[in-house]
């Protein structure tokens, strides 16, 4: 079979089968690969005819219509960031001010309001003179335990987020506001996330609900942008070095907040009060919000038309739970491995992001860290996002996206009830830095696989809808893990036993990833990325059998 492909050079020239060299064009069939390929992903949806081996796919590159760059825009040694991609610097910025602040500002205003809800239940939070450790905290504030304060918080905010996103993804997919949206947003979030700043023993209550606020505004502001993800680029391998990238800047940031506000903290002698500090953290976070959200969605991100026009008779209130039953009843349909990484990310990305908070609740109360002992626990988490980010990237192409993701889970589902088992009090800090370590290796390699997966199998001219159910699996589960720790916490169980429940949510997720089936046959069914499958598919001996539509055991996936 003889395809059209492209040089690094760009030069078009045509490809005489998989895997061989290249021959002139006026040899080459008039027949595209293009029309090949949406052909071969039509048969393979509707079972008619078993996927041909080994179909190549054209190398393309997506900038050359890309408009031309300010004069401010970034450069190193005269090359322009992301490739001179706008809205890839964009998605940068975004998802260091959305994630990388959020989760900054929360190691500091976590620990200070869990110590003022101590006091406030009549708990001792230091020390008693003739004792060793702290006393178990009987006492109760707002009805649950100082402890489970924060939890429940969270569970909250992932009810609120299941109804909040398909709203906002309504949004985005029946009006032209997208960037009209992240704007408001962006905005709100930035006003809120000062809140911490008047932190104090009356009002610390106050605060906590104000951040409460702000992240499920923060979870319908990522859908926003996560929109744009798939948008950014059609290369699997540019594709791959912008989710590495996005990842390690995304932590990396997080460091340089910490190092940040903990320098100044230093140098103002208040790193011993964690209340101060969260102060400190909060106009610190404020400063870096409003110029990373005024470069992305004020001078970077672009307008998109609405995907859809919404149906007659039908409100844009009740529209987005619509259209994720209808989605959700397509991608059962048709896409066999886009629904099994769908339902990975709901029950995956809910621990994940559960164990951040579970963490800082535990070694808080149990292990009894000071602040600074907080932040350099955080900070380990954080480092080793990037040496993850880079090995993800490498397994994205050694193996594939889809077992390099299962591969990141297994490390979570083997780590979390091991940590529980040796880190049980006062005392135990070391290993528990080297086991934060150990979760941050993790959590960049899950987060860069999922990336390149989903702009992978996203089935083309479905971006906005899907990307919005994509944000939706993201955090519609988000609230099972911390109920349940709340649960076995107010029940008076140990901790430990909550934290090793997140396993029942990292077991889900790693069954789910085994069962997504081929991912070269995902990719053609999408028909997306335009990938050299000579590399993909080199160790793939066999194709799926007809009508199967790239299903296969687990033993082939993981």
């Amino acid at each position: 079979m003889t395809t059209v492909g492209s040089h690094n050079n760009g030069d078009v020239v045509a490809m005489n089968g998989p895997c061989t060299a290249p021959i002139a064009m006026d040899q080459a069939p008039t027949t595209t690969s293009q029309e090949i390929i949406s052909d071969d992903a039509t048969r393979a949806i509707d079972g008619h005819e078993e996927d041909p081996p080994h179909t190549p796919i054209i190398v393309v590159e997506k900038d050359e219509d890309a408009p031309p760059l300010p004069w401010w825009y970034p450069r190193i040694r005269g090359k322009p960031l992301f490739y001179g991609n706008q809205e890839a610097l964009g998605w940068a910025c975004t998802v260091v001010a959305n994630s990388g602040i959020s989760l900054g500002i929360g190691i500091f205003v976590v620990p200070a309001a869990l110590e003022l809800a101590k006091k406030e239940a009549g708990c001792a939070t230091e020390v008693p003179e003739g004792m060793d450790e702290i006393p178990e905290c009987y006492g109760e504030v707002y009805g649950v335990k100082p402890t489970s304060f924060f939890t429940v918080i969270s569970t909250i905010v992932g009810l609120a987020a299941a109804f909040v996103i398909p709203l906002a993804g309504a949004l985005v997919d029946y009006t032209p506001h997208r960037r009209l949206l992240g704007r408001i947003f962006s905005f709100a979030f930035t006003i809120l996330i000062l809140a911490p700043a008047f932190l104090n023993e009356q009002t610390w209550f106050v605060v906590s609900i104000v951040i409460m606020v702000n992240l499920v505004i923060s979870m319908a502001q990522g859908m926003l942008f996560n929109a744009y993800l798939p948008e950014l680029t059609d290369n699997e391998d540019r594709l791959n070095e912008f989710s590495r990238t996005f990842t390690i800047l995304s932590f990396s940031s997080i460091v340089l907040f910490l190092g940040i506000v903990m320098g100044i903290g230093a140098g103002l002698g208040i790193t011993g009060d964690s209340v101060a500090v969260a102060r400190l953290s909060a106009i610190v976070a404020f400063c870096f919000s409003s110029v990373l959200f005024y470069a992305s969605w004020g001078l970077l991100f672009q307008e998109r038309p609405a995907a859809h026009e919404l149906p007659q008779g039908q409100w844009l209130l009740s529209a987005g739970f619509r259209q994720v039953y209808r989605t959700t009843i397509k991608i059962q349909k048709h896409y066999h491995g886009l629904k099994w990484f769908f339902l990975s990310l709901c029950v995956g990305d809910a621990a994940v992001q559960s164990l951040t908070l579970l963490a800082i609740t535990y070694v808080s109360d149990q292990l009894e860290f000071n602040s600074t002992e907080v932040v350099l626990a955080s900070a380990l988490v954080i480092i080793s996002t990037i040496p993850g980010a880079l090995v993800g990237a490498v397994f994205n192409r050694w193996v594939n996206p889809i077992r390099s993701s299962a591969l990141s889970v297994l490390g979570f589902f083997i780590l979390t009830p091991l940590w529980a088992l040796v880190a049980s009090g006062p005392g135990d800090q070391n290993v528990t830095y080297f086991w934060c370590f150990l979760f941050g290796f993790f959590t960049g390699w899950k987060y860069t696989g999922d990336r390149v997966l989903v702009s992978a199998i996203l089935p083309e001219g479905q971006d906005a809808e899907l990307m919005g159910m994509y944000s939706f699996c993201g955090y519609v589960f988000s609230w099972a893990p911390t109920l349940l720790f709340t649960v076995i916490n107010e029940a008076g169980e140990s901790q430990r036993l909550g934290l090793v429940s997140l396993d029942i949510f990292f077991g889900a997720a790693l069954i789910a990833y085994c069962m997504m089936g081929d991912y070269s046959v995902a990719v053609r069914i999408a028909d997306r990325l335009k990938i050299d499958t000579c590399t993909v598919n080199q160790e793939e001996d066999e194709e799926p059998e007809e009508g199967e539509e790239g299903a296969s055991t687990a033993d082939d996936n993981v």
